[in-house]
């Protein structure tokens, strides 16, 4: 299943040999794994992996995948199991 580009670590001239190190500070995943059931509604959702150390948004990301509905079209026999990743980045408050 294609997605959206996801943002990486930059490789230009000058960058810090720790982009690596930078790019998982500022960036965090969450793998959710949902399964796909004949009409489209998504019969299971459940967070797969993650580091995002917040175990309220690990549970409320699977919550809301369970309300989905991806229509006939997409499921049209069995189930489908769907793998994806979430990439979230973090901002840092001004105050």
């Amino acid at each position: 299943m294609g997605g959206p580009a996801l943002p990486g670590p930059s490789r230009k001239r000058g960058r810090s040999a720790n982009a690596g190190a930078e790019y998982a500070q500022r960036f965090r995943r969450l793998a959710v794994q949902f399964v796909l059931v004949g009409g489209g509604d998504v019969a299971i959702a459940r967070s797969n992996a993650s580091t995002l150390e917040n175990p309220a948004l690990e549970c409320c990301i699977p919550s809301a995948a369970r309300s989905w509905h991806f229509g006939r079209a997409d499921v049209d026999e069995g189930i489908v199991l769907v793998d994806y990743p979430f990439i979230l980045e973090q901002k840092t408050h001004v105050t």
